[in-house]
């Protein structure tokens, strides 16, 4: 377990004039939401007919869904999908981190903007405890598969939440019970409201750009979950990028980073129906290989997908 030695300089959102709640749903998984108190308040209205509650999306700052890490015995959560206005990114994971107790990097690919989060706990925040996954009795190998160490840590602050976090609770309390009393908005209906903010926001962060003809071969990125959205466009990308700098033409280029893209994401997600579910532990590559075998006489072009 070590803590960084610099001090952070004051970060301007520790002055605004934030919300922060932790929205826990029955049946959907668990996001910690960041808001603009003023717009929330300003903008929250019930639709006629059906009671429900819409919000001004841009009041949404940040939101992070989280999940159990199942792969060390402690009370360590995963940050599983994270999206943000632009400046908002460290804030909403200083909230996550706060409300959960423990996080760490969920164990699959990490966004380069997400990096720079966890390096700056490890390096430059001595507020944040950094506990390398080998400290834990039980932390299976497959947990430990980052090429950086810094990615396999849990991350917790060392003793106490910023002063900030607190204001923001204290200020959503203060948001909600002014709804409930001046429109008759309930809590919950907020909160459903926000989750949906956010779902959204999610949706349109990882939307995949990659030509239709080809997302949609063999499979429609759209009933991914969100982060396996994104993990298909990112991969799709940095494959494309590669490929033209290769001088292979572009229509084979994008075909051929469309297979391995899939391939990739294929690697976390198994399809059940027409639902795609996250594995508890990726496939190896020897794993993938027995698998395309067993399918024997399956085209080439198939088993690359």
């Amino acid at each position: 377990m070590r803590a960084a030695t610099r001090n952070p300089a004051k970060r301007p959102f520790e002055d605004a004039d934030v919300g922060l709640l932790d929205v826990d749903l029955k049946g959907f998984p668990r996001v910690v939401i960041l808001f603009d108190a003023d717009r929330l308040q300003a903008s929250a209205r019930v639709q006629p007919g059906d009671r429900q509650v819409d919000v001004d999306q841009d009041a949404l700052l940040g939101a992070i869904t989280l999940a159990p890490e199942e792969c060390i015995e402690a009370e360590a959560w995963k940050i599983d999908t994270s999206v943000a206005q632009r400046g908002w990114g460290p804030a909403t994971y200083d909230a996550a981190l706060a409300l959960a107790g423990s996080v760490m990097p969920a164990r699959g690919p990490v966004s380069q903007s997400a990096k720079q989060i966890w390096y700056t706990y490890f390096d430059e925040r001595p507020d944040v405890f950094a506990t390398p996954l080998d400290a834990y009795e039980w932390a299976p190998i497959w947990c430990r598969f980052h090429d950086d160490t810094r990615l396999d840590h849990v991350y917790s602050f060392a003793t106490r939440s910023p002063a900030w976090i607190e204001r923001a609770e204290q200020r959503a309390q203060e948001v909600l019970t002014a709804l409930e009393q001046q429109r008759g908005i309930e809590p919950r209906q907020v909160s459903a409201a926000l989750d949906r903010a956010a779902y959204d926001m999610f949706s349109e962060r990882y939307r995949t750009r990659m030509p239709a003809s080809i997302a949609r071969n063999p499979l429609e990125p759209g009933t991914l979950p969100s982060k396996g959205a994104r993990q298909l466009n990112e991969v799709f990308e940095a494959t494309e990028r590669r490929l033209l700098d290769d001088g292979v033409p572009a229509k084979q280029a994008a075909t051929r980073a469309a297979q391995i893209a899939w391939s990739e994401v294929k690697r976390y997600y198994y399809k059940r129906g027409d639902r795609w579910i996250r594995r508890k532990r990726p496939l190896t590559p020897a794993q993938k290989r027995v698998r395309a075998k067993s399918r024997g006489g399956l085209p080439k072009s198939r088993k690359s997908r």
